[in-house]
């Protein structure tokens, strides 16, 4: 709630700070101050909400897994294949 609370203040302050009457050196100034402290808020909810996300979980950050083929793939198109045992011609076909 505290953070929702700074946005309307920090909100409310930018708003009003144009018609304030204050030089324009205080006005960047304050504007400044406000960007700010928008990024520190917004930086502090970030990281909470990752720390959230991430709590109590083990990160393992090992992707590699080597797959292994379930069966040789044949290439009917090859050029000397083997059919029952024997070599092929592949224009020939065995035959």
């Amino acid at each position: 709630m505290k953070k929702h609370r700074t946005y309307l203040i920090v909100g409310i302050l930018l708003v009003l700070i144009p018609f304030s009457g204050f030089p324009r050196d205080i006005q960047k100034a304050i504007f400044v101050v406000c960007g700010l402290g928008l990024i520190v808020v917004s930086l502090r909810e970030i990281r909470e909400i990752h720390r959230s996300l991430h709590k109590g979980k083990v990160h393992h950050h090992d992707n590699f897994a080597e797959s292994k083929p379930i069966r040789k793939i044949v290439n009917p198109f090859e050029e000397n294949r083997k059919e029952n045992g024997k070599e092929v011609d592949s224009e020939t076909h065995g035959r």
